[in-house]
């Protein structure tokens, strides 16, 4: 008696997924006797199981079983902000994408007996395993190419949805990342500032980072701008394996100088990487207080009219609304995935603050001759609170 597998989501055309997709091995047992399965789901080469599974037959079968995982998936994945204090760094995602591994054993009913070779954690034998099922944390990619993210040659992309010749601001540190297509991959990245926009101009400078093991296949790149020559107005970057092959597309950004007043934005994209974007300088803010209060007794001989009111909380929220310049519709599609986004940051004096994204809106101006604007509306994540006690 044993399991056959019939499908496992780790084909070289889909050797990664989403937890918001569905992940699932689909079985098979030759046993006349079979009744069920029991799948015990491992996290990163963890020693036990952080979960068991049963699964009756699918309908319509007698011996065939699907065993989902990506919704116990979902809470095993973080996001990861990566900051740094070189110019140019290679991270290695360790909460943001995960391995998954499952061992499956059959349930059979023998003389009105249930047997079965499964034992708690994980200290079962005679198994089917199924191993290396990555998932990285993104959001549903069902109406997205996720094949032309693997970095398995010169032509793969990068894990944003930016356009190519946007720009980033000298002020705070660029992220960027990759897929790569094997286990253990190593990578780097490589950077040229040239003097001219679009990268165009002389070449300034070229630098690598330092190569380091993706040990579950996500890696994230981090570039400090301040960093670069006085005279950068735009990079071209792109990613290398270990023996110095490109494995990604080239990727231009112009640098630009920012104001005290402006707000830089970072959000977790479709692909999980952080993406951002400042915006310069417009911005409204709207301030809301509301108190709680009780009725006061007045400590001394009184009438009715001596009571008063006691404030014992007061809340401030406050609310903003942020606008892009002018831009071109393609940097407005691309901003939309900041109304999709659960995890938003914006940077204040050096701190990362959460926020909530409550609106997102596009306005186009003048069909003859088209203004695209982008506008914002956020609230702090926490609201400032003072009250008695």
């Amino acid at each position: 008696m044993a399991i056959t597998l019939i499908s496992e989501p780790i084909t070289a055309s889909i050797p990664t997924t989403t937890p918001y997709r569905p992940t699932y091995v689909d079985c098979s047992s030759d046993s006349a006797n079979i009744v069920r399965v029991i799948a015990d789901v491992f996290i990163n080469n963890g020693a036990a199981p952080v979960t068991t599974i049963e699964k009756e037959p699918i309908l319509g079968t007698t011996d065939q079983f699907r065993i989902e995982m990506g919704e116990i998936n979902k809470k095993y994945l973080s996001s990861e902000f990566f900051n740094t204090s070189v110019f140019l760094e290679t991270h290695d995602c360790s909460i943001s994408a995960d391995i998954i591994d499952i061992v499956i054993y059959e349930v059979n009913e023998v003389g009105g007996l249930l047997t079965t070779t499964w034992a708690e954690d994980g200290a079962g034998t005679g198994g089917q395993s199924v191993n290396n099922i990555y998932q990285f944390n993104g959001v549903n990619q069902h109406q997205q190419t996720m094949s032309d993210r693997y970095c398995d040659g010169v032509t793969k992309k990068f894990l944003t949805n930016r356009p190519q010749n946007s720009k980033i601001i000298s002020s705070q540190v660029y992220r960027c990342g990759i897929l790569p297509l094997t286990e253990g991959f190593r990578s780097y990245i490589t950077v040229e500032e040239f003097d001219g926009l679009n990268g165009t101009g002389s070449s300034l400078a070229s630098n690598d980072s330092v190569s380091i093991t993706a040990t579950y296949r996500k890696a994230s790149y981090t570039i400090d701008p301040s960093f670069f020559n006085a005279a950068t107005k735009s990079i071209v970057y792109h990613a290398n394996d270990n023996g110095g092959s490109r494995i990604t597309e080239f990727f231009t950004v112009n640098v630009v100088d920012t104001c005290a007043d402006d707000v830089t934005l970072f959000w977790q994209n479709h692909w999980g990487e952080f993406d951002q974007y400042f915006f310069a300088g417009n911005q409204i803010e709207k301030t809301k207080n509301k108190v709680k209060s009780i009725t006061n007794r007045l400590n001394l001989e009184y009438n009715v009219s001596d009571r008063g009111m006691k404030d014992i909380k007061r809340m401030n929220s406050r609310e903003f609304e942020i606008f892009t310049q002018t831009e071109s519709p393609a940097v407005v599609e691309w901003l939309a995935e900041i109304g999709e986004s659960v995890d938003v940051y914006i940077i204040k004096n050096s701190e990362r603050i959460p926020i909530n994204v409550k609106r997102v809106t596009s306005e186009i101006v003048n069909d003859d001759d088209v203004v695209v604007q982008m506008a914002v509306k956020f609230t702090l994540a926490n609201e400032r609170i003072n009250q008695l006690g």
